[in-house]
Formats: structure tokens, C-alpha cells, sequence
């Protein structure tokens, strides 16, 4: 009769899939929908680290099997994986709004000195491209020095958001800012006012217009943050990856 321990099949195929997983997702760019690119390097190492237990694992599957049929902990792991999986392709949409909530205000992420800049140098002159990694650390300067960048022509690009209470020409344009991973992100957005064109919410557009500004409350204090007279809105389809990393 030969040995064959079922539970520790269950627990080899975690593995494999586990690292499999990893590779797809460090490949595709997927993971960066989950953790911080800096932490790329340490998925590579647990990969490694996978793979080496699972050669490992791999001799175990012809022992002597287990009493008590099948480990349920080993199928736990498996339905995670599975729901890795599903949550890829999933995009932050008006439900993540709904759940985390939005801010108009970076003012959250500062540092208790109130220095927390993440670039050397200021806004260069002409448009302000409020894009890619160029997002936060701009978008940060222009609240704390409003009264300079006011007036100045801006590109963005993000989700849609609106709710009962706005006016019909007004609506957030949102990003979630990540810093380590997606369980610490938070969605920051800006006020844009269009009187020609009227997107829906959830859709991606990219906006062209003037850096305004508008005070809201942010807690109990009152702030003044960038707003966006739009010049011109383009729909597009959502990336792929649509979060801002925090340097």
C-alpha cells in the first residue's frame, strides 16, 4: 500500500499557488493594487521563500496520512487565494468612496511640524500636471501655498464622484493615496466645477482647467483647498492601476 497524506497535498498546492500567485501579480504590476511598489523586493524574497518550503513540502505527500480526514485550515487558505484572485480586477469605484469615505484636504497626511513635502523642488511654470507620481506631493504644495498657484492651468485625471447634495455642474474628481498598502489608502479629491459637461459618477475623466480654491471643513477647522474650474472633460477608460503612491 503506498503512503499518500492528502493533507499534506492540500498544503503543497497552497504553496504552489501561493507563489504562482506572487509571480502573476509582481509581473502584471497587479500587486501594486494591493501594497506599496517599494515593497516589491520583499515579494520576491517570499517567493523565493515559497518555493524552497514547497520542494520541501513536495517529499511529505508520501507519509504515512493523518487521522481526521481533512484539515479545514488548508482549505481556508485555498478560498484565500481564490478571493485574491476575484479582488485584481476590482477598481476603487463609488462603493469604495462610500466605505472610506472622501477628503478634500491632504492635511490628514502631514506630519506634526506641518513639513511633510515629498519633492525638493516647487511646481515648475505652465500647466500643472497633477498626474502619475507628480500627484500628491503637488497636489500637498498647492494647499499649503494656495494664494501662489491660483489662476494656474492644471491637468488631472481620476473617478467621478457625486452625491445628492451637490450642485448639478459641480463634482469630485477622486484618487486613493496609498502609503503601504491598500488597507491604510485613503481617497483624496478635488472639487471641479463644469457648466458644459456633466459626467457621471464612477466614470474616469481627465480634467483640463484653473486652480481655484474653496474652504471646507477638515474635522472642526476651516481650510482653503484647490478647487477646479474645468476648460474642458475627456472620458476615458479606467486604468488598470489607479492608485497615488506617497514617496
Amino acid at each position: 500500500m503506498k503512503k499518500f497524506n492528502f493533507n499534506e497535498l492540500l498544503w503543497f498546492l497552497t504553496l504552489v499557488l501561493s507563489s504562482i500567485l506572487l509571480i502573476y501579480l509582481l509581473k502584471t504590476s497587479s500587486i501594486s493594487n494591493f501594497v506599496h511598489p517599494k515593497m516589491d523586493k520583499y515579494l520576491v524574497f517570499a517567493i523565493v521563500a515559497l518555493l524552497v518550503i514547497a520542494v520541501i513540502q513536495f517529499f511529505k505527500i508520501f507519509t504515512v496520512p493523518d487521522r481526521g480526514g481533512v484539515k479545514k485550515d488548508y482549505l481556508i487558505f485555498l478560498v484565500a487565494i481564490f478571493i485574491i484572485v476575484l479582488a485584481t480586477n476590482k477598481d476603487i469605484g463609488t462603493e469604495g468612496i462610500s466605505l472610506k469615505g472622501i477628503k478634500l484636504s491632504t492635511r490628514s497626511y502631514w506630519d506634526a511640524t506641518g513639513d511633510h513635502h515629498h519633492h525638493y523642488d516647487r511646481i515648475p511654470g505652465g500647466t500643472i500636471e497633477l498626474l502619475g507620481e507628480n500627484y500628491y506631493c503637488y497636489l500637498e504644495d498647492i494647499e499649503k501655498n494656495i494664494d501662489q498657484y491660483k489662476g494656474r492651468q492644471v491637468i488631472t485625471e481620476g473617478m467621478v464622484y457625486k452625491n445628492q447634495d451637490m450642485d448639478k455642474s459641480d463634482f469630485i474628481i477622486a484618487r486613493t493615496v496609498m502609503s503601504c498598502c491598500a488597507a491604510d489608502s485613503q481617497i483624496i479629491g478635488i472639487k471641479v466645477i463644469d457648466k458644459a459637461a456633466y459626467p457621471k459618477s464612477g466614470q474616469w475623466v481627465e480634467i483640463r482647467g484653473t486652480l481655484g480654491s474653496a474652504k471646507v471643513y477638515e474635522g472642526n477647522k476651516l481650510v482653503e483647498v484647490p478647487t477646479i474650474i474645468s476648460d474642458n472633460l475627456t472620458v476615458k477608460p479606467k486604468p488598470f492601476n489607479q492608485y497615488i503612491y506617497q514617496n
